[in-house]
C-alpha cells in the first residue's frame, strides 16, 4: 500500500506472522550458526541470513521465483526481520543462489541436525523419546538417472498416497516426542525401503545425538501405532515398504547404545 504525499511516497511495512518467525529463528541462532560454518565468506549477505530470508519467504505464502524475493520483501519491515542494514533489493537471486550453493555443497542431515539441536535446547525439549518414520512425495515429469551425480533415484515404489501411477521420492524424520520438534531429517530413494532405512535412520540420529553436548543416548526401538490429533495423520504415520505394512518407531533413550528391533512386518 502507497501513499503519496506532495512528491513523497511511503510505503507501508508489514511484519505479520513474519515477525514470530524471524523471533524463532533469532532465539535458537540460525543465522549465527550457519555464519560460523563458513567464517570465509564477506559477502554484505551473510549465507545465515540468506537463509533465513528464504525461510520468510517461504512461510509468507510465497512460491514466487528466487529473483522476485525482493519484491516479497518491498513491502515488509526488513530491517526488523533480518538485521540494520539489509534492504530488499540485497536479496537478490545471486545473494541467494550463492547460499544455496554454499548449501547443496555440506551435507543437508549434519546441517540440520546441527539447528535443531539448537532449538531443542533452546527451548528445554527433552529428546528421551523420538518419533522416527518415513513418508512419501508422489511427483510428476521423467526424472531420468544421473550416472555422473549422487542423487536421489525418483522412482516408483509403494505409495502412501495411493498412486502407484507417479515416480516418488522418500522422507525419513525424526521428532521429538513433546514438542514435535524435528531433530533427523533425510531424502530417500523413492524405493527404499523401510526395513532398511528405519534402522539406519535411528542409527544415524543415535550418532547425532551422542555427539551433541549434554545429548541423551538411545538405547531402545518399539513399534508404536501412528498418532492421529484433530482428524488429520502426521508425518509419524502408517509406514508400508513395497505392500508390506509397518509401523514407525519410537526411540526411547535411557542408557548407552542403540538397539533396533525388526520383528515381523504388519
Amino acid at each position: 500500500m502507497e501513499e503519496g504525499v506532495g512528491k513523497e511516497a511511503y510505503v507501508a511495512e508489514r511484519l505479520d506472522h513474519l515477525g514470530i518467525v524471524a523471533g524463532v529463528c533469532r532465539e535458537i541462532g540460525l543465522a549465527e550458526w550457519l555464519d560460523a560454518q563458513d567464517s570465509q565468506s564477506h559477502e554484505r549477505v551473510s549465507v545465515g541470513t540468506a537463509t533465513m530470508a528464504m525461510i520468510l519467504n517461504g512461510l509468507g505464502f510465497s512460491n514466487r521465483r528466487l529473483y522476485l524475493v525482493p519484491q516479497f520483501f518491498a513491502t515488509k519491515a526488513v530491517e526488523r526481520l533480518l538485521g540494520p542494514g539489509i534492504t530488499a533489493d540485497d536479496l537478490n537471486d545471486d545473494c541467494l543462489g550463492r547460499a544455496l550453493d554454499w548449501l547443496y555443497a555440506h551435507d543437508p542431515t549434519t546441517l540440520f541436525a546441527g539447528i535443531a539441536q539448537r532449538a531443542r535446547r533452546a527451548f528445554a525439549i527433552s529428546a528421551r523419546q523420538v518419533h522416527v518414520d518415513t513418508t512419501s512425495f508422489a511427483v510428476t515429469g521423467e526424472y531420468e538417472p544421473d550416472p555422473d551425480a549422487h542423487t536421489l533415484a525418483v522412482t516408483y515404489g509403494y505409495s502412501r498416497d495411493h498412486r502407484a501411477d507417479l515416480k516418488q521420492w522418500m522422507l525419513a524424520l525424526a521428532t521429538t516426542r513433546h514438542g514435535d520438534v524435528p531433530l533427523f531429517c533425510q531424502a530417500l530413494d523413492g524405493n527404499a525401503s523401510d526395513k532398511a532405512s528405519l534402522v539406519a535412520a535411528v542409527e544415524a540420529l543415535a550418532e547425532l545425538l551422542r555427539a551433541a553436548p549434554g545429548g541423551c543416548r538411545p538405547r531402545g526401538l518399539r513399534r508404536r501405532r501412528p498418532a492421529v490429533r484433530g482428524g488429520q495423520r502426521p508425518l509419524q504415520r502408517r509406514t508400508t515398504s513395497l505392500g508390506s505394512r509397518r509401523r514407525g518407531c519410537v526411540v526411547s533413550s535411557a542408557g548407552a547404545g542403540c538397539q533396533g528391533t525388526k520383528g515381523p512386518a504388519m
